[in-house]
């Protein structure tokens, strides 16, 4: 019975009371840190992420750029000026169906030896074409007319 008296006593309400006002600062000084330290990795990650995106973007930009000087180093190349209307009147006078199934798929074909137009010209300007995708790393080329 004196235990739970003592228990009970001013003395030790006033010890608790005391125990628990100290610990609710240190709870909030805690729980600040806690939160600072949460928002500080947030961001850290967050300008990471940003520094991430803006090299990926430089280097897109960069590579389109190189492929818009390809292209337009290209276009501008009589070989290729040449080439373009040689291939197309080549491939209007034998129709698509022929050249198809003449080359297209078949990178390593240089002249199916038919004799046509397409096949001689196929022949002169391949080689060109090859090289230049070789060079720049390219899987393949296509020359577009606007016809």
């Amino acid at each position: 019975m004196s235990n739970l008296k003592s228990f009970f006593s001013l003395k030790a309400k006033l010890t608790a009371i005391m125990i628990g006002l100290a610990l609710v600062p240190l709870i909030v000084v805690v729980y600040i840190a806690v939160r600072n330290a949460e928002d500080a990795l947030e961001r850290e990650a967050f300008n990471k992420l940003i520094a991430l995106r803006d090299t990926r973007k430089a280097q897109i930009e960069a590579y389109f750029k190189e492929r818009l000087r390809d292209v337009r180093t290209l276009a501008a190349d009589r070989t290729t000026i040449q080439a373009l209307k040689d291939f197309g009147k080549a491939f209007m006078s034998q129709g698509a169906p022929s050249v198809r199934s003449a080359y297209v798929g078949k990178p390593e074909v240089v002249d199916v030896g038919d004799g046509k137009p397409y096949s001689r010209f196929h022949s002169i300007y391949h080689p060109f074409f090859t090289h230049y995708v070789k060079e720049r790393g390219y899987s393949d080329l296509l020359l577009i007319n606007e016809n």
